[in-house]
């Protein structure tokens, strides 16, 4: 196999690809798409009559997922997940709220809200990192006041609070608002949450971060890998009754409404199978320090775009490309390699 390379100078960031793993596992995901408040579906678990909820509002608590925020033109920011609602011991009180929640933009700034003390709210505004277009395994860690948050297993939040979160009455959910408030539903996909009921570090967040479970752990307390790919229940791998999410679709639309991804390029294998590590020099195209590297016997359509999809440049095979003319922002690299597509997202 050949390999040919393309210089990127001025590269400050990470570069990520999708579809760029050619023997990965093909992941499942489920997609929340809006469109102008007709179409798409929240992620929901009951809290009423669930005597099994309680770990949900713990004072101490890790919650994991892979996200992968909408690139389209038009997205804008959304609930990424949910437990606000009415304050426990005043739930009559519009004004006192208990949970948390976290809404996420697609630049990677995200208001977090922590419901503290007598139902008040306490908002600050941090930055994940996650930039739209990408997968990346967010882990917020819940400890008393603190709040510290972590992208593929690295900090990039730690922000204090006034007090822990307040209980509250309502429910968890992922991709919407509770009350379906517009302009607050997530467009993106989401795989593999779990929620432990314990406060991990950042070596027990990297140890498990490049796999889905099959076997139970210790301190988790649910855990919906979202392999399903089809239906409205999402399985707890803890349980097998216990804390099931429902699918709940905007207008009561039936099951077609629902866009699971059955290939969607998240970067993560099923534990106990080859891990992507070992796949890593099957890839098609990959980063080597500024360099991408592309290896194949066939690459085509190679170019350059903004991170909305207008055409910057057409690129020659063998060319070493200078990206210093660009002004900071968002681009991705696009080719055709052995009749693969390959995307390489950067920012500079």
């Amino acid at each position: 196999m050949k390999s040919k390379k393309i210089t990127l100078c001025m590269l400050f960031a990470t570069i990520l690809s999708c579809g760029m793993l050619s023997h990965a596992a093909n992941i499942k995901a489920v997609n929340f798409i809006h469109d102008n408040s007709i179409r798409g579906c929240k992620v929901f678990l009951q809290q009423e009559g669930n005597n099994y909820f309680s770990p949900v509002y713990n004072q101490q608590q890790t919650i994991e997922m892979w996200v992968r925020m909408s690139e389209s033109f038009d997205a804008t920011g959304g609930v990424l997940i949910s437990t606000k609602s009415a304050f426990v011991d005043d739930p009559a009180n519009d004004s006192k709220s208990g949970g948390y929640e976290l809404m996420i933009q697609p630049n990677g700034w995200a208001r977090a809200t922590f419901c503290v003390g007598d139902g008040g709210n306490d908002i600050k505004w941090i930055n994940t990192q996650l930039l739209a277009g990408e997968w990346a395994k967010l882990s917020m860690v819940i400890d008393g006041n603190k709040l510290i948050c972590y992208k593929n297993g690295e900090e990039t939040v730690n922000e204090t609070f006034s007090a822990p979160i307040a209980i509250g009455t309502g429910d968890l959910t992922l991709g919407a608002n509770p009350n379906w408030e517009d302009g607050e539903k997530f467009q993106g996909m989401i795989t593999d949450l779990r929620i432990w009921s314990v406060a991990r570090t950042k070596e027990e967040i990297k140890s498990d971060l490049d796999y889905y479970f099959t076997s139970k752990r210790e301190n988790l307390f649910l855990n919906w890998n979202m392999q399903e790919g089809e239906g409205t229940t999402l399985k707890n791998l803890m349980h097998s009754s216990r804390n099931q999410a429902e699918i709940v679709l905007i207008n009561d639309m039936d099951e077609t409404g629902i866009e699971w991804a059955d290939d969607s390029g998240c970067p993560i294998y099923e534990e106990g199978s080859s891990s992507i590590e070992s796949n890593i020099k099957q890839q098609l195209a990959y980063l080597c320090g500024s360099n991408i590297v592309l290896q194949g016997e066939k690459i085509e359509n190679a170019a350059l775009f903004t991170i909305d999809g207008r055409l910057i440049a057409t690129l020659s095979h063998d060319l070493t490309i200078d990206t210093s003319f660009l002004p900071t922002g968002y681009y991705i690299f696009k080719a055709t390699i052995d009749n693969n597509p390959v995307v390489l997202k950067f920012n500079k």
